[in-house]
């Protein structure tokens, strides 16, 4: 019964257009047949009327007659009026309300000096979805509008054409680099915000990387606020790609030194192989040295996800962290449940800390990876106790896993020797086949007999 007109409020203004047709409706007429009786442009405007009014089912009926008026019989008072409820239809109505409208833009500008703020937010919203130069640039009057609706509505279709999955064109680019420039007061945070966002992604347009890198722009200044008092867990990852970028590095630097929450932290560490990259680790590092920049134990990371948990221990390898803070950052990392996770902890203490004990704790992991790689580190790291190096070989000699067993192996048959500098010239990551092969080729020309000798076996058995 969704297609009959029940007996209710948002009936009233269907019923008085429709008693201007031949038809006189009765409670039980589906309305397509009632909306059919007037003529177009009537039947535009009662369908147009009832729609605030409408429940869910019956306002997806009225948005199909309204676009198939529109669609056979196209006028300017029409297109004005399906313009002027556009935030109200439903989402494949919105789709189809934007094809039927494309190149018939006209009629809907006008409604940006509609006295009726209903049909300016209406515009806005439009304005979001069409990406059309001649509705976006009215976008900059929208955002300042008196009314909250229309400024709500404004900002709403500015963050979808600036969203970091489409890039921002040049009608978006003029109204946000405008706005920047005058920011209206209630909205300015919001206005930042979306340039912003166009900032961090790839292709952000100059006139808006200019004036948000400027210091002496106002908009820079909203930006630095916003970096320092915003919750948002987005921001974080702004700071991340922004650490390289000139005029941007403190501020994300100062935004990366605060305790972030669990939301925060998780996006920060998604993003933190980008510290890495040349052009930011040094400014990282030294506020790592200085003490201002936050760096989570393992302990902190806890309840996150097993990619986070990864990604934190990488960070800390990364940081040219002290023995003792790193033991300190990574010893939760011991007992973490996943193995990928352990595996990313013992890199990064042999990275920062190899003479630690943690080291040899680590060669006895159920995994055989996670064994490996901390025996390897214990064998050819420089400052491990020659005793316990030889202890925790000789127990690995009968560990159950056959690679941890071999690499073990190796290590006594070295020590016995005398030949443990041949093992201490092997790369300590066995994944990098590039280094792995330089170094071979160095000790098959090494004068030592042990050490060529030693190069010659191990290039036989990997072919």
């Amino acid at each position: 019964m969704a297609d009959r007109i029940p007996n209710i409020l948002w009936q009233a203004p269907l019923m008085w257009l429709l008693r201007r047709g031949s038809t006189r409706p009765g409670p039980d007429q589906p309305i397509g047949a009632l909306l059919a009786t007037l003529p177009s442009d009537e039947r535009v405007a009662a369908a147009t009327a009832c729609l605030p009014y409408a429940n869910d089912e019956t306002r997806d009926l009225l948005a199909a007659e309204i676009l198939e008026a529109i669609g056979r019989a196209p006028t300017r008072e029409g297109i004005r009026r399906l313009a002027g409820v556009f935030d109200q239809l439903p989402l494949t109505a919105k789709r189809g309300a934007v094809a039927l409208l494309r190149g018939q833009w006209a009629p809907a500008a006008q409604l940006g000096t509609d006295r009726r703020p209903g049909a300016r937010a209406a515009l806005a919203t439009l304005a979001g979805h069409a990406d059309e130069p001649e509705l976006v640039e009215q976008l900059a009057t929208l955002v300042a509008d008196p009314d909250a609706r229309v400024r709500a509505a404004g900002v709403a279709s500015l963050s979808r054409l600036g969203h970091p999955d489409r890039q921002a064109g040049d009608s978006m680019a003029r109204v946000l680099a405008r706005l920047l420039d005058d920011p209206p007061e209630p909205e300015a945070e919001a206005i930042v915000r979306i340039a912003a966002s166009a900032l961090a992604a790839p292709g952000c347009p100059s006139a808006i990387e200019s004036r948000l890198t400027d210091k002496a722009h106002p908009a820079h200044a909203l930006l630095r606020s916003l970096l320092r008092r915003s919750k948002d867990p987005e921001v974080s990852g702004w700071a991340v790609r922004w650490a390289s970028r000139p005029g941007l590095v403190g501020p994300a630097l100062d935004r990366l030194g605060r305790e972030p929450d669990e939301q925060s932290l998780s996006i920060t560490l998604s993003l933190s192989h980008l510290l890495c990259a040349p052009d930011r680790v040094g400014p990282v590092r030294k506020a790592f040295a200085r003490g201002t920049l936050f760096v989570p134990s393992m302990h902190r990371l806890s309840t996150l996800p097993v990619p986070a948990r990864r990604a934190g221990a990488r960070w800390i390898g990364t940081l040219a962290t002290p023995p003792a803070k790193g033991e300190r950052l990574l010893g939760m990392g011991l007992i973490d449940p996943d193995p990928s996770v352990r595996h990313a902890c013992v890199r990064a203490l042999i990275s920062c800390a190899p003479a630690s004990t943690l080291v040899r704790d680590f060669c006895f992991d159920p995994d055989a990876r996670v064994a490996s790689t901390a025996l390897a580190g214990l064998m050819t790291r420089a400052g491990n106790d020659a005793g316990a190096r030889r202890e925790t070989a000789a127990r690995l000699v009968r560990s159950p896993s056959a690679r941890v067993r071999t690499l073990a192996t190796r290590f006594m048959r070295a020590e016995r020797s005398g030949a443990r500098e041949a093992l201490a010239q092997r790369p300590t990551d066995p994944t990098d086949r590039a280094a792995l092969i330089r170094q071979l080729r160095k000790n098959l020309r090494d004068l030592d007999p042990r050490i060529s000798a030693d190069a010659a076996r191990l290039a036989a058995r990997l072919g």
